[in-house]
Formats: C-alpha cells, structure tokens, sequence
C-alpha cells in the first residue's frame, strides 16, 4: 500500500501538547492524533481538517493509540468528521467506546 501526501507534524514530546499527522493511505486518509487533545489543540485540530478535505475520497481513519486525554476540540474534531465522511475509529480507549457514537448521534439531531 503506498502512503501519499504526508500532512501535519511530528509528534512532540511534550506530555501536555497534541500533535496531528494526516496522510493518505491508498484510498483513506488516515489521522493519527498524539498526546493532549483537548481546547488547547483546537487550532491544530482546524488545520488538520482542512488537510483531510483536501485528501479525502471516501473514508478517514483516526489512530487514537498514542492519545493521553481527549475531550472538547479533541471530542469535536472526531464529531465533525463523522458528520461529513465515514469514520473508523482505532486504538479507542475504553472511557471513550461509548460516549463517541452518543455524540456523533446527539450533534446530528441538533442539526
């Protein structure tokens, strides 16, 4: 499979920052966020959106495997690509599993 189109950074080593890396995978593009991924990364978090649209087909694939703590831009930023292409999400930690899809399914009521 050849990897294409590598976006975002390199994940830092500091324990309270997130890092995003987008990159296309065959047909998906796949997201992979690092570290903390809350209010503080949201800017990141809008540039990594907009490298997904410019690369996406029809899927995105969000590696969540080296993520501390995820919650608001974090928790929105996966809300908001579920709204507009399909999503898989991997590596997702167990205080996540289920909150997730009741959110995804609560923002698309309140659209």
């Amino acid at each position: 499979m050849e990897v294409t189109a590598v976006q975002g950074s390199v994940p830092s080593t500091r324990e309270d920052s997130c890092d995003v890396v987008v990159q296309r995978v065959g047909t998906q593009v796949v997201v992979r966020l690092y570290g903390v991924v809350d209010d503080r990364a949201a800017p990141r978090l809008a540039r990594a959106l907009q490298d997904v649209e410019s690369m996406v087909l029809s899927r995105v694939v969000v590696d969540l495997d080296e993520v501390d703590a995820i919650e608001g831009a974090g928790l929105d930023f996966i809300v908001g690509l579920h709204r507009r292409w399909k999503v898989r999400l991997l590596n997702t930690p167990n205080q996540l599993r289920g909150r997730i899809p009741r959110m995804v399914n609560a923002r698309q009521v309140d659209q």
